[in-house]
């Protein structure tokens, strides 16, 4: 386990505007992270080719990163499983369904990582538009003031965990890809104003 079950704090008006974004597309679950809705997930700051990946290292581990996006390629392909409150499980299908974008809870809070998937407040990720038609990751784990960014202090960019800021690092895109691999509509699409476009909803 890699994040605490310490219940998140949502403002009611970050969770209402989580819900906006909603639609009647569902994750059945499967392990091989092939059933879903399968997303892109960009920055603006990197820009839209430049996609949220991860990666198996040569121990078995998992490796998450940024890279150019090909058609097909399951590391950067990921699957949004809608949870109870409006929150979000977020999987890879290289990856599969038995890890989770999880909060590393070594004190510091500052990285993520794909961990074993289970009930733990670190691996429910609260998907809120913003005004300028992007959107902010947040977890439950560490409440709205803490949002998934792009770390820029290397030369290999890399996710990272900080404090809520107007940066492009915290504004990301969700874009829903067709079955042949290529983006079929955008979720979160970076146009101001566009706060419609739905995510998948809680299966029933």
């Amino acid at each position: 386990m890699i994040s605490s079950d310490r219940p998140g704090r949502f403002a009611a008006a970050v969770a209402l505007a989580s819900a906006m974004v909603l639609s009647a597309c569902s994750d059945s679950g499967s392990t091989d992270g092939d059933s879903g809705e399968h997303y892109l997930l960009t920055t603006e700051f990197l820009g839209p080719q430049q996609a949220l990946s991860a990666a198996r290292a040569a121990d078995g581990s998992p490796e998450l990163g940024f890279g150019a996006y090909v058609a097909n390629d399951r590391g950067a392909e990921w699957v949004l499983t809608a949870l109870d409150g409006g929150s979000y499980r977020i999987t890879n299908r290289a990856v599969g369904t038995t890890e989770s974008l999880d909060v590393v809870n070594d004190g510091v809070f500052d990285r993520v990582t794909l961990a074993a998937s289970g009930d733990f407040s670190g691996q429910q990720w609260l998907i809120g538009p913003l005004d300028n038609g992007y959107c902010r990751l947040t977890s439950a784990f560490l409440g709205e003031q803490i949002a998934l960014d792009v770390s820029s202090d290397t030369d290999t960019p890399m996710p990272t965990l900080r404090s809520v800021d107007n940066v492009s690092g915290q504004h990301w895109r969700v874009a829903r890809l067709g079955t042949g691999g290529g983006p079929l509509d955008q979720r979160c699409t970076g146009v101001a104003g566009d706060r419609s476009a739905g995510l998948p909803a809680r299966s029933r």
